[in-house]
């Protein structure tokens, strides 16, 4: 079995992981009682929206972008199960989707809705990578028993969109600075 350059070859005997057989776009012969998983380690990337009511009751709709990396292989293939490698990073992704999700709703529940359209950021970006870059963080290490870390690091997140879902409350913000725009096309 060969690794590409961008994936890890985790092989295993007897419970314990082979070091001699297992790396970066290594390969190794795999007898019968040998358990082999490959994952990647290239950037992934993911989008996720979210739609929530702010604290002034307007439902907005958020669009990001997080790129994410598995930086810590073998802490990885325990926590994820890299055994059927499409199916662990289908898992990750939706977990990872679900925690960015969940992480901005309760950010714009507390946000006023100038805060979400002007600083997407400071103000949201920030909030969802200091909440769920320590958990998947991979603070762990592969002999450890423990669930820390899931040997991931999430590089950025990106607000790409924050959208008013109300047209009748877009037009009305819009109003003032329209009539600005008017006055001085006017003159």
């Amino acid at each position: 079995i060969v690794a590409k350059p961008s994936e890890y070859l985790v092989h295993v005997r007897g419970g314990r992981v082979l070091e001699g057989s297992s790396g970066q776009g290594a390969s190794c012969f795999k007898l019968p009682w040998d358990a082999v998983a490959v994952g990647p380690t290239s950037l992934q990337r993911l989008q996720f929206r979210a739609e929530q009511v702010t604290r002034e009751k307007v439902g907005v709709e958020v669009v990001g972008l997080a790129v994410y990396r598995i930086a810590q292989p073998l802490i990885a293939y325990r926590v994820l199960n890299f055994s059927f490698p499409e199916r662990a990073q289908q898992k990750l992704t939706e977990s990872l989707t679900a925690m960015f999700v969940g992480a901005t709703r309760r950010l714009i529940a507390n946000l006023s809705v100038d805060d979400c359209l002007q600083k997407r950021k400071l103000a949201i970006a920030h909030e969802p990578l200091s909440e769920v870059r320590p958990v998947v963080g991979g603070q762990g290490r592969p002999e450890d028993a423990t669930d820390r870390g899931w040997g991931v690091v999430i590089d950025t997140i990106e607000i790409q969109e924050v959208r008013v879902l109300s047209e009748h409350v877009f037009a009305s913000m819009q109003a003032p600075y329209r009539a600005v725009l008017d006055k001085a096309a006017k003159e």
